[in-house]
């Protein structure tokens, strides 16, 4: 999937990738960086073990096109609120 979206992002493009995605997910769109594309990581919080909404409000700007997620992390068991994230993606046109 990151090959196919890599052929459309343009430089100075955005992705958002978690923290606690499995390599197979976060590895391949953080690749993207070689060609151009910012890759953002939406890091964990220590204190709660999950990734603050908050933080990913200031992740996402006009030129992010995709939120990269996991449903649920294989890393710490964390089952994320897809509606939640979708919804804030969506508020700056980006894909989940």
């Amino acid at each position: 999937l990151a090959d196919a979206f890599g052929a459309v992002l343009q430089p100075g493009d955005n992705v958002v990738i978690v923290e606690t995605a499995h390599e197979a997910n976060a590895g391949p769109w953080a690749r993207l960086a070689s060609r151009g594309v910012d890759v953002r990581l939406w890091k964990i919080d220590p204190a709660t073990f999950g990734c603050p909404m908050a933080q990913l409000a200031e992740l996402l700007d006009e030129r992010t096109k995709l939120v990269a997620i996991v449903h649920v992390s294989n890393l710490i068991g964390e089952i994320v609120d897809v509606a939640a994230i979708s919804a804030r993606a969506h508020s700056v046109g980006a894909r989940v």
